[in-house]
């Protein structure tokens, strides 16, 4: 898994104190990392560097949890979240 930071800043002139600067992560997936694994109960998905994790009798797959820190001041105005391509 690797991790990438973007920052965009639109910052209006006119209002100093108005900031629309935005930090967009980016988390991509190498297609190598991808392990089906064959069972007699089914196949088992795995991801290099993922937990497993699923509720009882739902299926068992890959998940990672992320952590992204707020510069201090601020709040998180919303989150978006782009399947990729």
């Amino acid at each position: 898994m690797r991790t990438e930071l973007h920052r965009t800043d639109h910052r209006d002139r006119r209002r100093e104190h108005r900031d629309d600067s935005s930090t967009t992560v980016t988390i991509s997936i190498d297609r190598g990392d991808l392990r089906l694994t064959e069972t007699p109960l089914g196949v088992v998905v795995a991801l290099e560097d993922f937990a497993t994790g699923g509720a009882p009798g739902h299926p068992a797959l890959p998940v990672a949890r992320v952590r992204i820190a707020a510069p201090e001041g601020t709040w998180p105005a919303g989150l978006t979240i782009d399947a990729g391509k």
